[in-house]
């Protein structure tokens, strides 16, 4: 094409133009209505395939904002929900069920977040770590693929650190964290 010696702004109002680094404009130094020329869609129902990466965090309104499932990553390897964030909820009063990560190798949802998390708060029936042989919470296997409770063992001095609350097992005591911060107590266990 042989643009001649016009200006673009006049004559070639709709060329695109791009320098450097510097944003598409049209001739006429106006912004691209992407939109309106059907190049990107900002409405309707979208397909995305293929992994995507950002590098930085995406902001959502709501996810799965009034239907009763909700899905993450159903199925993968690898999950992680909320990493490192402050707070986290997850599918908090939905109507019917949440999964998450169900049937995959491995999840996280909320490590090391600072604030807290919430998983399912409300919601009507909620699964976690569904069909796996053991579930972590804070590094520990309190419940098996059974739906068994298990204990951490005790050890060291009634002083170590606990949380009130926090039961554990070792021998044949009942070690029970009643202080804020630690002080056990314990009760002896007996056969029948």
């Amino acid at each position: 094409m042989n643009l001649g010696p016009q200006i673009i702004k006049n004559s070639y109002p709709y060329l695109l133009v791009q320098s450097g680094n510097s944003p598409i404009k049209l001739g006429n130094n106006t912004d691209v209505n992407w939109i309106a020329g059907g190049v990107v869609a900002s409405t309707g129902n979208q397909t995305i395939s293929g992994v995507k990466t950002f590098a930085s965090d995406i902001s959502a309104i709501s996810f799965g904002s009034g239907r009763a499932d909700n899905y993450i990553a159903l199925n993968s390897s690898y999950n992680r929900f909320g990493n490192t964030s402050e707070t986290n909820e997850f599918g908090s009063f939905a109507s019917g069920q949440n999964s998450f990560g169900f049937s995959s190798l491995i999840n996280y949802f909320g490590e090391s977040a600072i604030l807290g998390n919430y998983f399912g708060e409300n919601a009507t029936q909620n699964y976690f770590g569904s069909a796996t042989g053991q579930n972590l919470y804070a590094g520990v296997s309190i419940f098996d693929s059974t739906g068994r409770m298990r204990l951490a063992n005790f050890t060291g001095a009634s002083s170590q650190i606990g949380l009130r609350g926090e039961a554990r097992v070792s021998g044949t005591y009942l070690y029970i964290c009643t202080g804020s911060t630690g002080q056990w107590g314990r009760v002896q266990l007996t056969g029948f």
